[in-house]
Order: structure tokens, then C-alpha cells, then sequence
């Protein structure tokens, strides 16, 4: 069942990320309540300042690593780390037929699906060799209209209506702020969805897919530690 582990989970990341667009809902932020106590005055002083310090580290993303190429989503304008031997398509690709058969090729399918089945995608990067019959890849999809961070029971509702069991959920300081994480199981594939800001105010569902859930928590820490 070669073709079907390789197109499910970027299909199930075109599905996932429209969900969460749909379903993500702003969060009222409300500060503490004044008051008079030096002691409690002191302690949001001192906390206001850690949480400063912990941004400012988190601001500059790592340099990509050596093995390493980076690769940006035209649309969320979402950039980051994978594999320097990985392939990429963008939508500016899907009239490139070198990049397409080369995509085709790796999803045992012919052209035309491939555009069709990435035409919502913002970016597919791909490994071109496959292992146990299936291409490591990483999908970037945006998700308009969301406006906040989504939750650990909406990212696990949406992986389970497209058959997927829901793993461990956790958000992640990251240079564009707070991602939100989660490791889940979908036929073959051990997968991390990551749900993050970008610079521009767009969301983007970036969709890690391997055999192997060390693997993909290795490219997923390694995406969590260079994006920008």
C-alpha cells in the first residue's frame, strides 16, 4: 500500500489545517488585578522580567545546521530547516514539470495529482529517497481566519476525524513566539503537527511525516529551533 502511506498524510495536513482554521477562536488575554501588596508587586516584576529575558532568547532563530538547507512557504511566509538533499514544491512549482515528476515520482503518482492534491498547499518538502516504501516529508498549509494558538482538544479532534490517533500535545517557544505541537499516529506515518504565528500575522499548520517517531521528532525539533 506504497501510494496510500505516502498521499495520506499530506492529504490529512490539507485537511487538518482548514479545520483548525476554522475552529481556532482568539483568546481574551486579561492582566492580573491591581493591587496595593509590595510583595505581590515584586513577584510580577520579577516574572515580567523572566519572561522578557526567555523572549529575547527565543527571538533569533538557530542557524541551520549543517546537512541542512532552509526553505520558505511563499504564502505564510514561514521559513525553516530540512534535509539539504530534501525536494521542495511551493504553488510557484506546480507548473514546473521537472519538480513535479520528481514529486510524482516519489508519491507514486503521475503529474496531475500531485497538483491537484497540493493545490492548497502552501509547501511540500520531500525526501527523494524513500524508506520502507515511503518519502519522508514536511507540508506547510495556511490556515486563514485563525487568530490564536490552537488548543490541545482542537488539534486532537481534527487528527482523529481523518482517522488519526492523537499523541502528546505541548507548545514550544519559538522566534515567531509560542507553537503548539502534537504527535499523533495515521496509518504507517508517526507524525508532528505544528501550529505556528508568522512574522506577518499569518498561520500556518506545518505537518511532519516519517515512519519512525524519533525521526520525526529529530526534523520537528529542528524545525521548532530555526523557524522564522
Amino acid at each position: 500500500m506504497k501510494t496510500l502511506h505516502r498521499t495520506t498524510a499530506a492529504v490529512a495536513a490539507v485537511l487538518l489545517s482548514t479545520s483548525l482554521a476554522a475552529c481556532s477562536q482568539s483568546k481574551n488575554n486579561t492582566g492580573p488585578e491591581a493591587s496595593s501588596a509590595t510583595g505581590q508587586t515584586t513577584q510580577a516584576a520579577e516574572q515580567t522580567s523572566t519572561q522578557a529575558a526567555s523572549t529575547q532568547a527565543a527571538s533569533t532563530p538557530a542557524q541551520t545546521p549543517a546537512g541542512y538547507q532552509s526553505i520558505s512557504a511563499p504564502t505564510t511566509s514561514i521559513s525553516f530547516a530540512v534535509p539539504e538533499d530534501w525536494v521542495t514544491l511551493t504553488q510557484d512549482d506546480l507548473q514546473d514539470d521537472y519538480v513535479i515528476n520528481i514529486f510524482a515520482n516519489a508519491l507514486n503518482t503521475d503529474p496531475d495529482s500531485v497538483r491537484e492534491r497540493f493545490s492548497s498547499v502552501d509547501l511540500m518538502s520531500i525526501s527523494p529517497d524513500g524508506t520502507n516504501g515511503f518519502a519522508e516529508n514536511v507540508t506547510v498549509s495556511p490556515t486563514t481566519g485563525a487568530t490564536s494558538l490552537p488548543t490541545e482538544e482542537m488539534m486532537s479532534q481534527n487528527i482523529e476525524q481523518q482517522g488519526g490517533a492523537a499523541g502528546t500535545y505541548s507548545t514550544r517557544q519559538t522566534s515567531l513566539g509560542d507553537a503548539a505541537t502534537l504527535t499523533y499516529t495515521l496509518s504507517a506515518v508517526q507524525g508532528i503537527e505544528i501550529a505556528v504565528e508568522s512574522s506577518n500575522g499569518e498561520w500556518g499548520l506545518i505537518s511532519v511525516s516519517t515512519t519512525d517517531a524519533s525521526r520525526t521528532q529529530e526534523l520537528a525539533d529542528t524545525i521548532l529551533q530555526t523557524v522564522h
